[in-house]
């Protein structure tokens, strides 16, 4: 990790690490608006990170959230945000970003913290098909994810986080594959580890874009949630164009 003139923190070619942490801050309960302005000089598919929000030292996870070298593209400033709930006051608060993988530089400019009050009761949030990672064949084109002839999964993540509410999640889906031969969508929790909903769309129901809509009721909050697309003997081509989060927060 490195300092650039500018001040922004930099890190080349590295792997399975953590580029950046701290400043063990405070938050009080509320919630607030965390907004990282990073920067790429790559947009390589293979570039993966995970922005987190963390307390206690980074022993407990408060959110987190993917981004790929697509997403961020290269040679500009873009700011992710992410949401946090705290329902009471967290210490040692990180903001920091685990790589996987990222050819060429990683910039962070800085990290703008807002508090905007309560927790608002619905939420809207659009998830585009480059936040996703691919795999199996599967690959970014004009912002969309296109696999063909497929089998297993095709697309994972963002490792987002869900907070307790109820919520309509909807793929936008779009191909010319077999009318028979079907896409299994799942979303999912714990790294995969916890099937919250799942769904299948075949390839007769596919006209043009298409919303498949799984509705999600969760009690407590939920880590590491993904948005997955499955091929299940997949014929010809399936494309995502984004995943849609939109219900109530309880």
């Amino acid at each position: 990790m490195e300092l650039t003139p500018s001040g922004a923190i930099e890190v080349s070619n590295v792997s399975n690490v953590i580029a950046w942490y701290g400043p063990y801050t405070t938050l009080g309960p509320g919630y607030y608006n965390v907004t990282f302005l990073i920067s790429s000089s790559s947009s390589s598919p293979s570039d993966r990170a995970v922005l987190q929000v963390t307390s206690d030292y980074g022993k407990s996870y408060l959110v987190t959230l993917g981004i790929t070298g697509p997403y961020v593209g290269a040679g500009r400033w873009v700011e992710v945000s992410v949401p946090v709930y705290v329902s009471s006051t967290q210490d040692g608060v990180e903001f920091r970003c685990a790589v996987q993988g990222w050819s060429g530089s990683l910039y962070l400019s800085r990290i703008l913290v807002t508090w905007e009050g309560q927790a608002p009761s619905s939420i809207s949030t659009v998830y585009p098909a480059t936040q996703m990672w691919t795999a199996n064949g599967s690959s970014y084109s004009d912002g969309m994810i296109v696999a063909t002839n497929a089998s297993r999964i095709m697309w994972y993540g963002p490792y987002a986080t869900l907070y307790p509410g109820s919520y309509n999640v909807t793929f936008w889906i779009d191909g010319n594959m077999s009318t028979s031969l079907e896409v299994l969508l799942q979303v999912t929790s714990n790294y995969g580890n916890t099937v919250l909903a799942q769904g299948a769309v075949y390839g007769r129901n596919v006209h043009g874009w298409t919303p498949v809509t799984l509705q999600v009721n969760l009690d407590s909050t939920q880590q590491g949630a993904e948005f997955r697309g499955w091929a299940i003997g997949l014929d010809g081509t399936v494309e995502l164009g984004n995943v849609t989060v939109e219900g109530h927060v309880r």
